[in-house]
Formats: structure tokens, C-alpha cells, sequence
């Protein structure tokens, strides 16, 4: 069975300091100087018993999705040997996912609109492949391949891939920055994608 991602809970920890004055009509009560005696002591102990606050990590849910799908991109660049005779399609999809550490989900009904069982059997032989390769070299021939979403890596049909659109964003604020040309980026993006591509001035409305 391939291993599916449990959900991230973010928990947020404050803490705030209070600092209050105590008035009387119309000055401020002080305390005694700590020169010697229990106060000086006191205070001493008020400065040396002071706990270190903890390091709170505010991450985002954006951010924890992009660090979760490079992980994969980078596991997909292991390299594996491994050798499958007779070895059902869910199984091999399942060692893949274990060979590289990740999290693997299967579109059974995608598969089943196309009659792709997950039980076929596989011949294949990997040595000292990335796994991506391999991974490639197992789909192609079923009409299968893979994408990432949700912090997993998601085994679909080519047709049902095609019809499928995600949005992300990146923050280019650097190119800007160092004066980079923005229709060189914006050639960049439309030359070394698939597309379609559509020229919008974002002020349509949908």
C-alpha cells in the first residue's frame, strides 16, 4: 500500500511580558534601592532566575508545502538497483516509495477509467538509476505518470494529468532586484514549459 502524509498541525506559542506601576494619588511609589539587605538580594535573584524564552518557528503552511516537495523532487535523484520479474504494479509502486522515503499516492479511479490494473505484472531492472528514471521508465509504457501535490507524489493516467491545472507561486522579487529583463523571464517560463499560455492584463473577470 503505498504511505500517505498525515496532516502538519502548527501550533503558535506567545508570550508577552506585563510591566504595571503602582500609583499613589499622584506620584509613583518606588521601591528601595537594592544597596544591601533582602532586597539586593532579591533583585539579584530576579536577574539570574530569568528562564530563556523558547524560538518559536512561525512557518507557514506555504512554506511547509515547498519544503515537503523538494524533499521528494531531491529523493527522486536517488539513485536505486532493484530488479521486479512478475512483481504486481501497486507493489513496485509501493518499493519505489520506500527505496526513496516518500509518500506515494495512487488515482485508482483515473486507473480504472483506463482499465489499468494495479495488479499487472512488471518486468523491470534498475542499476544505479535515479529513481525518477526509473520511475519513468515503469510509467511511460501504461500511459501512466506522476506529479506532485499535497506533499506527495501522485500516480495518475497521462489523460487525467493533462486536465489537471496548479497554480503556484514564487517570489522572483530577486531577479527584479538584480535588473533582470521581465519578458527574458517571461520568455524563459513559456519556452521551457508545456503551457497552454494566454496573454491576460488581470483585469478580466472569470
Amino acid at each position: 500500500m503505498s504511505r500517505l502524509l498525515q496532516p502538519i498541525r502548527l501550533e503558535t506559542f506567545v508570550v508577552a511580558v506585563f510591566v504595571a506601576g503602582v500609583m499613589t494619588g499622584c506620584e509613583a511609589t518606588r521601591l528601595p534601592k537594592p544597596h544591601s539587605g533582602p532586597a539586593k538580594a532579591a533583585a539579584n535573584g530576579l536577574q539570574t532566575q530569568q528562564p530563556a524564552l523558547p524560538f518559536v518557528d512561525l512557518a507557514t503552511p506555504e512554506k511547509l508545502a515547498r519544503e515537503a516537495d523538494q524533499a521528494i523532487r531531491r529523493a527522486l535523484q536517488k539513485k536505486v538497483s532493484v530488479k521486479f520479474v512478475g512483481v504486481p504494479l501497486e507493489k513496485v509502486l509501493d518499493k519505489f516509495a520506500q527505496l526513496g522515503g516518500i509518500n506515494v499516492w495512487i488515482d485508482r479511479g483515473a486507473l480504472e477509467e483506463e482499465d489499468i490494473a494495479l495488479g499487472t505484472p512488471i518486468l523491470q531492472t534498475v542499476e544505479n538509476q535515479p529513481l525518477e528514471t526509473a520511475l519513468k521508465r515503469l510509467l511511460t509504457p501504461l500511459a501512466l505518470t506522476w506529479f506532485i501535490e499535497d506533499e506527495v507524489l501522485k500516480i495518475t493516467t497521462e489523460d487525467d494529468a493533462e486536465y489537471r491545472l496548479v497554480t503556484r507561486m514564487y517570489d522572483v522579487r530577486v531577479f527584479r532586484d538584480e535588473g533582470f529583463d521581465p519578458r527574458i523571464m517571461t520568455e524563459l517560463l513559456i519556452s521551457h514549459t508545456s503551457g497552454p499560455w494566454a496573454e491576460t492584463t488581470g483585469d478580466e473577470e472569470g
